[in-house]
Parts: structure tokens; C-alpha cells; sequence
């Protein structure tokens, strides 16, 4: 009898949905998970390898795609854009785990949602020059980072590169005249990543854009660090000596 019961439970029990796969596969509890678990919850990679324990992984669950970087065997961190019939949340235990990732979802909705914490800050891959900076290949980013230093994980919410450029106009215009540089010295990226008083119109220029990529990952320092009190002396120097600021000498 007590077979037949369980046989009755399994069968009635619900069917996984790709939906939960999904939910799965963008959930924080993902760093760290090893890459034989997620071979097996997943599938096979629809592209990618391991190979000494580290590789670049693309999964596809639905019409979903995930792409998952291993290293050590384990995730180390993994990144998806935001579309159609894939939303999620991140979970975890702080209010930006609790937005829920879908299309149409602004900054300005990410930062109501995560009210009083004042964690998190607005970057840019680079500024001014991004050629020079990145190479002929640039493809510049924008978007919020969180960053948790005791989880030791950072979240990287992205809009996309149309968005990111027209902000990146206001943004480089403005740190220029608050910092006196003209339109020809070359920036350093810290400059994006700097607390000036700059940040409360920075968010006034993200409000509206829309998240459309997602990255979560362990081990990263945030934005800024250690480099923010030099560039603002730097500048500061230059400034004093009658002398333009520049990067690139």
C-alpha cells in the first residue's frame, strides 16, 4: 500500500517546466554550483567547453539563453539578456534579488524597488575615446552594478548600446565641465566610476532607459576602488599648475 501511495504522489506530483529551469538557471544560487550539476539539470551546452576545468558555456532552456563562465570546475559567473518569455528574478537576500528581470523594466524601477539601500552605482565601460581605451572594437556598457562585499558577488544590470551612447554624451559633457577639461584631453574610465557630485543627475539620465542585459558574478571588487581620491587629485594638480589633465602622455 504504502508503494502504491508513493507511485500516486509521483505521478500526480507537477511536471517541471521549463519556467523553473529557468528560474534555476538565473537564480544567484548558481555561482558556485559545479559544472557536471548544471550539465545535468541543463542539458549539454549549446556551444562551448571545458577544458581544465574552464571554459565559456552557452545553455539554451526554451528559447532562453544563458551563458555561464567555469572556472575551476565551478560557475563563476553567468550573464543573459532580458526578452520576451524569460523573465526571472535573482533571488537572494537583498531587495535587488526581488526585481523581477523583465522587458520594459527602467532603472528608475530598479531603484524605487530597492528604496532606502543606497548600495549600487551607475558605470561606464569608458568615456570620451572609447577607441583609444578599448580598441577599434569597442562596444562600449552602461548600466548599475550592485555589489555585495561580504557575499563577495556583484550584479551588473546593462542597457543597450543606443541608450548607453546617448547617456555617455550627457555624462562625458558634464564631467568635463566640472572638472575644467577640455574637448580634447583624453578621460580615464574611472571617471565613470567615481562618486562626484555628478550622481544625481547620472540617475536622472538612466531613469528612463531600460535593463536589457543581466550579469552575475563572485569575486569582484566594486567599481572605483582605490583609484577614485588620485584621479580627483590628478585633476586637481593639473589644475593648479595652469595645465591640462590628461591619461594618455
Amino acid at each position: 500500500m504504502k508503494t502504491l501511495l508513493v507511485g500516486l504522489a509521483l505521478l500526480t506530483a507537477p511536471a517541471e517546466t521549463q519556467a523553473d529551469l529557468w528560474s534555476e538557471a538565473t537564480s544567484i544560487d548558481l555561482l558556485n554550483a559545479n559544472y557536471p550539476y548544471i550539465e545535468h539539470r541543463f542539458g549539454p551546452a549549446k556551444s562551448g567547453e571545458v577544458r581544465k576545468n574552464s571554459g565559456d558555456l552557452t545553455y539554451m532552456i526554451g528559447r532562453c539563453q544563458i551563458d555561464v563562465v567555469i572556472i575551476q570546475n565551478r560557475v563563476s559567473s553567468y550573464s543573459f539578456d532580458v526578452k520576451p518569455g524569460c523573465e526571472t528574478v535573482l533571488g537572494g537576500n537583498w531587495a535587488i534579488g526581488r526585481v523581477r528581470i523583465r522587458p520594459g523594466l527602467t532603472f528608475a524601477d530598479v531603484k524605487r524597488a530597492l528604496s532606502d539601500d543606497d548600495s549600487g552605482q551607475y558605470y561606464g565601460s569608458c568615456i570620451g575615446n572609447c577607441a583609444q581605451i578599448l580598441g577599434n572594437s569597442a562596444d562600449p556598457s552602461f548600466g548599475f552594478r550592485y555589489d555585495s562585499p561580504r557575499a563577495g558577488i556583484s550584479i551588473e544590470l546593462e542597457t543597450d548600446y543606443h541608450q548607453g551612447s546617448s547617456i555617455s554624451e550627457k555624462w562625458e559633457a558634464a564631467i568635463r565641465r566640472q572638472y575644467g577639461l577640455t574637448i580634447d584631453t583624453s578621460l580615464p574610465i574611472v571617471t565613470y566610476e567615481c562618486p562626484t557630485p555628478l550622481n544625481a543627475q547620472v540617475a536622472q539620465w538612466f531613469a528612463a532607459a531600460t535593463v536589457t542585459h543581466v550579469t552575475v558574478s563572485q569575486g569582484e571588487k566594486p567599481l572605483g576602488h582605490g583609484k577614485c581620491s588620485s584621479f580627483i587629485a590628478e585633476v586637481a594638480k593639473a589644475k593648479r599648475e595652469g595645465r591640462d589633465y590628461t591619461v594618455f602622455d
